[in-house]
């Protein structure tokens, strides 16, 4: 925008001295001496010149500010995009993690559940063969006993309840997070923050059963309509015993990583 606004400048000096020089010529007054004529000529061909070149500066300046503004603009939009797909990975994670804990969360709960329901019964069956015998079968009241107080160490001993509460408040801890990024544009330091924040709640996250994160990972794939390619290959008996044996993280390749191998 500089050399046009030169260009300018040096066209407007020129214009008057040829407007004059017209002027005197068609009024009759008597024409300037040879010497001034050649010093005007001089003039005149100067500001031709100055003028030429200012627009030809003046023509090339906008065509390179404007590829200079395409080039910002791409290289804007893809750091912004790099930037959407990172957030968009953050999330998916959020979302894959809350789904495994929710799964332990509510696998503790159910065995839980059944040893309580185990000790009513077993109870409840102890008070009634007491009643219906009058002591002439106590083995099978030793035995009621010895079942029960099996059952209630168990419970006690895992912490079934406790182990439960604890996969709640992780799944929590998830999808807070995943709310926070939901509703925003994400920038450079939110990814940053927020990965943070992830690595802390990874920290207080115990052993992975790797099985049952495979199962939600495929979820998490089925629910975005993701490409077969990306899905984890889970087996039958990995998946009856996803909660109760950890396996190994290699043992759940992608269908993409498995057919290249």
């Amino acid at each position: 925008m500089q050399n046009d606004k030169s260009g300018g400048q040096a066209s407007a000096k020129g214009s008057p001295t040829a407007a004059a020089t017209e002027t005197g010529a068609s009024s009759g007054r008597p024409a300037p001496a040879e010497g001034v004529q050649d010093h005007q000529r001089a003039d005149d061909s100067s500001g031709a010149q100055n003028d030429l070149g200012s627009g030809q500066a003046g023509a090339a300046a906008p065509t390179t500010g404007g590829q200079g503004t395409a080039a910002e603009r791409d290289n804007a939009a893809s750091k912004a995009n790099a930037i959407k797909v990172e957030a968009d990975g953050l999330l998916s994670d959020c979302e894959r993690s809350a789904r495994y804990h929710a799964a332990r969360c509510a696998f503790f709960d159910f065995w839980h559940r059944v040893l309580m329901v185990s000790v009513l019964f077993a109870g409840s069956g102890a008070a009634l063969s007491a009643v219906l015998t009058l002591g002439s079968k106590d083995h099978i009241l030793v035995g009621m006993g010895l079942f029960v107080a099996a059952v209630g160490a168990i419970d006690v001993v895992v912490g079934l309840p406790m182990k439960a509460r604890d996969h709640e408040i992780l799944k929590r801890r998830f999808y807070a997070l995943a709310k926070r990024i939901v509703p925003h544009r994400a920038t450079v330091v939110m990814i940053e923050e927020w990965r943070a924040e992830m690595v802390s709640i990874f920290e207080d996250e115990p052993a992975t059963y790797h099985a049952l994160n495979a199962l939600c990972h495929n979820a998490i794939c089925q629910s975005v309509g993701a490409p077969k390619g990306v899905y984890q290959r889970v087996g039958w008996l990995a998946r009856l015993l996803c909660n109760w044996v950890q396996y190994s993280p290699s043992t759940f390749p992608t269908h993409l990583d498995a057919g290249r191998g």
